[in-house]
């Protein structure tokens, strides 16, 4: 994706949640990550940052869509972690995709 295609995707988030009148933080869009260290990751910090950056002083959580199996490797946690807890948000919203039987 070009940083032109990500600000689009960011702006429309943004433009969503000014047309329901939000008031509580925004919520980055970002990718669903099959772990923590995957070829997504540079992206999905990408929209964290982009939306913080452009939120107009607004609270952003950075959105962390990761298969269940991710929570196994805790290196990779780790990794992300030092990279992750350097961005400008105030928090992450976490959602795991659950394997089903």
């Amino acid at each position: 994706m070009t940083p032109a295609d990500i600000e689009a995707q960011v702006e429309a988030v943004l433009e969503a949640n000014r047309a329901v009148s939000t008031t509580g933080p925004v919520i980055a869009p970002g990718p669903r990550q099959g772990t923590f260290g995957d070829l997504w990751l540079p992206l999905a910090l990408q929209y964290a940052r982009t939306t913080s950056t452009r939120a107009d002083g607004r609270a952003v959580l950075a959105s962390v869509v990761v298969e269940e199996a991710a929570l196994g490797d805790w290196s990779a946690i780790e990794r992300w972690l030092d990279v992750a807890t350097t961005l400008d948000l105030e928090g992450f919203y976490v959602v795991v995709s659950r394997r089903t039987p």
